[in-house]
C-alpha cells in the first residue's frame, strides 16, 4: 500500500537514534512493499426491489391486460381516453370562429346590446372553462346570426367580472336591453341555446295542436315534458301571456309552446276560455291534462298568485299520483317544480306505503308524493337524514332560493305494519299543511363567544337581532372565506367598543334562519336591529370598504331610507 509505505519512510526519518545505532550511518529501509496476507471478500449481490415497486408493476400489467381486454371485447370503451385527452388539450377559450374576443376596449358593444349579447367570463388555467369549450362552441354556432357570443379572460379583466357580480369561472352572462341575466344552468348546448332563445326571440309558436313537434327522444337533463298555452285565435291577455312566458323563463328543463287556435281552445280546454295543456312522458295518460288558470286562496300569498298557481300545477301534474324513486329520473324529480314534496322511506310494497298511497290520493294537488327504499345518500339531500327507516318527512322549496329547501321531519318512530304509522304521518302532513313551522339546521352554541367576531348558530340567530347585524356566512372549505378571516376580524375589533352593532358569522353549511339568504360563500348580510329584512353586500372586501358600507346603511335607517329586501314568506 502506498500509504503505508509513505508513512514508514516518515518513520524512518524522524526516529531517534538508540543504543546500538552506528551514528554516522544512515538507518537501512526497506521501501519495497510486503506481501499482506490475504482479504477475506464476499459476493455482491444486486439490491433487491422493494415490494412496493414489486406491487406497482404487477397491478399496472393487469391494468393493461384488463383494459386490452375490455377494448376488445367493446372496441367503445376506449372512447374515454379520447374524452380524457380532449379535456386535457382542449383550450379555455372556445376556439369557434363563431365566438368573438371580448376585451375591455370592446365589452361595451355587448353590455348595451338591445337584442341581446351572450358572455362568457372564463379563465386559461380554468379546467371547468375547458370541459365547457366545445359546449360553449356549438352554442355560438347554433346562435349565429341571431345572439353574437364572446369569451372575455376574467383573469386580465378581473374590474369587469366585479362590476357585473361574477366571482367564479366559467360565468355566463346575458345581455339585453340594459338588463343583465345570469346562466345556471346545465353546461349543455342545447339548454343553453334554449335558455337564450326564450330571453332573445320569445316562446315558439304554432297555429294548431297538429303542428306541435315530435318531442324526440328525452335528453336526460330534461323532464320531456311540454307545456302548452291553448289561447283563442285572437291571441293571448297580456296577463296570462306575461305570466306563461314568465313559467317559461325561469324553467330550462321543459318546452314551453303557444298555440292559437278556438277549435283547440274548444276542443282541449272544453269551452272558450284558454287553458294550460300538459304532456309528459313521466306518467300514463289517456285524456289531456289541462289546467284553467284557476288560482286558489293558497297561493295568494305570493308575489304573483297566477304564476305560483301554474308552477304549481306542472310540478305535481306531470308525475304520478305516487312516484316510486329511482335513479334513472333523480335529475327530474329533485328539480321539479312543485311546492311540497311528501317523502316515505320505506319499502314500496309495505303495508306503510299502501297507507302512503291512500294520502297520496286524497291531496293530489298539495304535494309531490315519493316512495323510496331507505337511501342513506337520499336522504341527507332533502334533509331527513337524521331519521331511521322507515321515515316520512315532507320538503318546501323556498320562494326566494328555490335551491334551498324547509324540512318538516316526522320525528315519531313508525313501526312497520303498526297501526300507529299511517295515522302519525297523516297527523304531520296535516300539521304541514297548516303551517307548521319547518326544522332549521343548527349547530351547538360555542361555550365560549367573546371573541371579536360572534360566532351564530340557526337556534342563536335570532338573539343578535336586537342590534344591528353584520352576517358573514361561509363555508368550512371556501378558499375565500378563509382568505377574508383576518379582514372579518379587524373589522369585529375596530368595532368592538359599538354596542349597537355585531359583527358574526354563520357556518352556512351547518345552520339556517329564516331571514338569511345564501347564494354562494361568503354571503355578507347587513340585518338592521328589529327588522326581518337585511342589506346584501357585494363590495370590496377590506375593512375600509366594509366601514364604510356600514356607516351609510345605518344613515339610510336613520333617515327611514330604504335598500333592504324582505325575507319572502313561503307560498301555501
Amino acid at each position: 500500500c502506498n500509504r503505508c509505505n509513505m508513512a514508514s519512510e516518515s518513520e524512518v526519518r524522524q526516529r531517534k537514534p538508540v543504543d546500538g545505532d552506528a551514528a554516522d550511518e544512515p538507518a537501512v529501509v526497506d521501501t519495497q512493499p510486503q506481501p499482506s496476507a490475504p482479504r477475506k471478500t464476499r459476493e455482491l449481490k444486486p439490491p433487491e426491489e422493494p415490494l412496493y415497486q414489486k406491487v406497482v408493476l404487477l397491478l399496472i400489467l393487469l391494468s393493461f391486460v384488463g383494459a386490452s381486454y375490455k377494448i376488445l371485447v367493446d372496441p367503445q370503451s376506449v372512447l374515454w381516453l379520447e374524452e380524457y385527452l380532449d379535456f386535457w388539450s382542449a383550450p379555455a377559450r372556445p376556439s369557434s370562429p363563431d365566438m368573438l374576443t371580448l376585451t375591455a376596449e370592446n365589452f361595451d358593444e355587448a353590455k348595451d346590446s338591445a337584442d341581446g349579447y351572450l358572455v362568457e367570463f372564463y379563465a386559461p388555467w380554468c379546467g371547468a372553462c375547458k370541459a365547457f369549450s366545445s359546449e360553449m362552441s356549438k352554442t355560438a354556432t347554433a346562435l349565429k346570426g341571431i345572439t353574437p357570443v364572446g369569451a372575455i379572460d376574467g383573469t386580465e379583466h378581473r374590474e369587469l367580472m366585479s362590476a357585473h357580480g361574477s366571482r367564479g369561472y366559467p360565468s355566463i352572462l346575458l345581455f339585453k336591453g340594459g338588463e343583465l341575466t345570469e346562466y345556471t344552468g346545465a353546461r349543455k348546448s342545447a339548454t343553453l341555446v334554449k335558455w337564450v332563445r326564450r330571453r332573445t326571440q320569445g316562446l315558439e309558436s304554432v297555429t294548431s295542436f297538429a303542428d306541435l313537434p315530435d318531442a324526440g327522444p328525452t335528453p336526460l337533463a330534461d323532464s320531456g315534458t311540454t307545456v302548452i298555452a291553448v289561447f283563442p285565435t285572437g291571441g293571448a291577455s297580456t296577463e296570462l301571456g306575461d305570466v306563461f312566458l314568465q313559467a317559461a323563463l325561469d324553467d330550462d328543463s321543459r318546452e314551453y309552446i303557444t298555440c292559437m287556435n278556438d277549435a283547440d281552445v274548444k276542443a282541449m280546454c272544453g269551452g272558450e276560455d284558454a287553458c294550460v295543456v300538459l304532456q309528459t312522458p313521466l306518467r300514463p295518460q289517456t285524456l289531456p291534462i289541462t289546467w284553467g288558470w284557476k288560482v286558489e286562496p293558497r297561493h295568494a300569498t305570493s308575489g304573483n298568485p297566477a304564476l305560483a298557481a301554474l308552477q304549481a300545477f306542472v310540478g305535481v301534474e306531470e308525475f304520478p299520483e305516487v312516484v316510486e324513486f329511482t335513479t334513472a329520473h333523480a335529475r327530474v324529480v329533485l328539480g321539479a317544480w312543485h311546492n311540497r314534496t311528501a317523502w316515505l322511506f320505506a319499502p314500496v310494497d309495505s303495508a306503510i306505503a299502501t297507507s302512503f298511497r291512500a294520502l297520496a290520493a286524497q291531496h293530489r294537488s298539495d304535494a309531490l308524493f315519493i316512495v323510496v327504499e331507505n337511501d342513506d345518500n337520499l336522504k341527507k339531500i332533502v334533509g331527513l337524514a337524521d331519521l331511521p327507516a322507515p321515515a316520512f318527512g315532507l320538503t318546501r322549496r323556498k320562494p326566494s332560493s328555490p335551491s334551498k329547501l324547509w324540512v318538516y321531519p316526522l320525528e315519531a318512530e313508525l313501526v312497520e305494519g303498526g297501526d300507529g304509522a299511517a295515522a302519525a304521518i297523516a297527523a304531520h302532513f296535516a300539521a304541514v299543511m297548516g303551517g307548521l313551522a319547518p326544522k332549521l339546521k343548527s349547530a351547538e352554541p360555542p361555550a365560549d363567544n367573546t371573541a371579536p367576531v360572534k360566532v351564530v348558530v340557526g337556534s342563536t340567530f335570532d338573539s343578535f337581532r336586537s342590534k344591528d347585524l353584520f352576517l358573514k356566512v361561509y363555508a368550512p372549505w371556501c378558499g375565500h372565506c378563509k382568505k377574508m378571516a383576518p379582514i372579518w376580524t379587524e373589522l369585529a375589533t375596530a368595532y368592538a367598543g359599538d354596542d349597537t352593532l355585531t359583527i358574526g358569522k354563520m357556518d352556512g353549511t351547518d345552520n339556517e334562519a329564516d331571514s338569511v339568504e345564501v347564494k354562494g360563500y361568503p354571503t355578507l348580510l347587513f340585518f338592521p336591529s328589529g327588522r326581518a329584512d337585511f342589506v346584501p353586500y357585494n363590495g370590496k372586501r377590506n375593512v375600509e370598504a366594509f366601514t364604510e358600507f356600514i356607516e351609510s346603511v345605518r344613515a339610510e335607517q336613520a333617515d327611514g331610507g330604504g335598500g333592504a329586501q324582505e325575507s319572502k314568506e313561503p307560498v301555501a
